[in-house]
């Protein structure tokens, strides 16, 4: 059996959203996109209002969360987004809202 983190080509980003993206379904709305492309992490609200949300999974599966991310649930209004490169450090198997 392969171990899902030691495969090189997955990759880890750490994302932070600006805009409307609290109170409109943006955490649940990216932990049902996260499940349906494989992907495993977190997603949670912050004190400032922005979101934050680690991904951990196939490079291409990342790309297609971050394009996501850049427009968010249907009542969100992004404004900006960073988003960091690291190293694979998540182990757990599930994309969870903290």
């Amino acid at each position: 059996m392969i171990n899902f983190h030691s495969e090189l080509k997955h990759t880890q980003y750490h994302l932070t959203i600006h805009g409307k993206v609290q109170g409109v379904y943006f955490r649940q709305s990216s932990q049902e996109i996260a499940t349906k492309l494989n992907l495993c992490g977190w997603v949670k609200n912050n004190t400032n209002k922005t979101v934050s949300m680690l991904i951990t999974g196939s490079k291409e599966n990342c790309k297609q969360m971050i394009n996501w991310c850049k427009k968010g649930s249907n009542q969100a209004n992004v404004t900006a987004i960073q988003i960091q490169e690291e190293p694979v450090t998540y182990l757990k198997k599930q994309f969870t809202i903290q």
